[in-house]
């Protein structure tokens, strides 16, 4: 009887730690933006299916979009997703709205779990789906679409600055999104 009642003791520690942590902190970086950003920025959520929860807490006037660029964040679209899979240029209307954004003076804000490249590393470039390599693998589509998302800004912004976002419990690593700001075009 000790035995058992020490085993559910002992397997109820990890439940109870889920239980103590937030599941998204989401809804401060959404309140984050809704402070600080303008009608004329753009905010970038990476990667897309964030965009569900973004789009639930987020009230702010800048236009929002996400890596690649999903028509609806209502729920999981996983068939728009796949559509963007087997799109020759998934990436070009996000390049292009932040390009415009930044040219014109304005900021982008960068919400999510962000993939930096490494110095002299190249984004890996994936074929429509299925790529030979890849197949269908999501995993492998969303990484080389964030890194080369990140990439480009690289190349083309003056300056980035990681936004605070204050948060006083553990969060879902899934969900624990990041804040940065880009700012200046450089061609």
């Amino acid at each position: 009887m000790v035995l058992a009642t020490s085993i559910a003791l002992w397997s109820l520690a990890p439940i109870i730690s889920a239980i103590r942590s937030r599941q998204t902190n989401i809804d401060l970086v959404a309140a984050r933006l809704e402070e600080a950003s303008a009608a004329s920025d753009l905010v970038v959520v990476m990667p897309w299916y964030l965009g569900v929860s973004f789009e639930r807490y987020y009230r702010a006037s800048a236009p929002w979009m996400s890596v690649p660029a999903i028509a609806d964040h209502k729920l999981q679209r996983y068939d728009l997703f796949k559509a963007q899979m087997q799109a020759s240029e998934p990436l070009a209307p996000v390049f292009a709205a932040m390009e415009r954004t930044l040219r014109s003076g304005n900021r982008v804000w960068l919400v999510g779990q962000l993939m930096f490249p490494q110095p002299g590393e190249t984004a890996p470039r994936l074929a429509p789906a299925p790529d030979p390599g890849a197949g269908w693998n999501e995993g492998a589509y969303l990484t080389s679409w964030m890194v080369q998302t990140m990439q480009f800004l690289q190349m083309h912004v003056w300056s980035a600055e990681e936004v605070p976002v204050a948060v006083d419990q553990p969060v879902n690593p899934h969900e624990n999104a990041q804040l940065v700001v880009v700012r200046g075009w450089r061609g």
